[in-house]
């Protein structure tokens, strides 16, 4: 039971740390939430823990950062990005499914929040004209290339991706302690 609280207590200890450095200035959307919620799939064993804690540390920082703005379509690529997770890592945590959990979830926030903007009623695409769902999804690309911020969603998602699970595993590596029983780490 002890192993259990130190372990639970360094992954939530992680995310928190992560969560914070959302409140450093940091270029769009450069910021550890599709992480954390893969890190917490990753690591906790209860479910109810990788759905709670992840969100709310993310929410907490929302408020903390805007105040009680909240876009339901953020949240439901979180809650995918969650159920990812909970798939991709449910029997090891490699370097590759590392890397392909952050490029997923960069994919995932991608598809869910460009819906989202094709739903809005009066969509106007960049020709000035209304437009179907891919040619919202070509906006979207254009959009992010522009402004980098799919540049930087990708490239926090794997910078904060290693952070998290290099320094767990580095950290499990030299504290017996902290191996987690329903999860391995391995090198494939």
């Amino acid at each position: 039971m002890k192993n259990n609280n130190k372990q639970f207590g360094i992954i939530v200890l992680l995310i928190l740390l992560a969560t914070l450095s959302r409140l450093i200035e940091h270029p769009l959307n450069f910021v550890p939430i599709s992480a954390i919620i893969l890190f917490g799939a990753a690591h906790f064993k209860e479910k109810w823990q990788v759905f709670l804690v992840p969100l709310f540390a993310t929410l907490v920082s929302d408020i903390l950062i805007s105040g009680w703005y909240f876009n339901i379509w953020i949240y439901a690529s979180y809650f995918l990005i969650m159920l990812f997770g909970i798939q991709l890592y449910s029997k090891k945590i490699s370097a590759s499914n590392v890397l392909s959990g952050a490029v997923g979830s960069s994919l995932i926030f991608f598809i869910v929040t460009n819906f989202s903007v094709w739903l809005t009623p009066g969509y106007i695409n960049i020709s000035g004209t209304s437009s179907s769902l891919l040619a919202c999804y070509i906006d979207g690309l254009a959009f992010y290339k522009g402004t980098s911020a799919y540049f930087n969603t990708l490239s926090s998602n794997l910078f904060y991706s290693a952070i998290l699970f290099g320094f767990y595993y580095a950290l499990h590596a030299k504290c017996e302690d902290l191996k987690l029983e329903h999860i391995k780490y391995s090198s494939k």
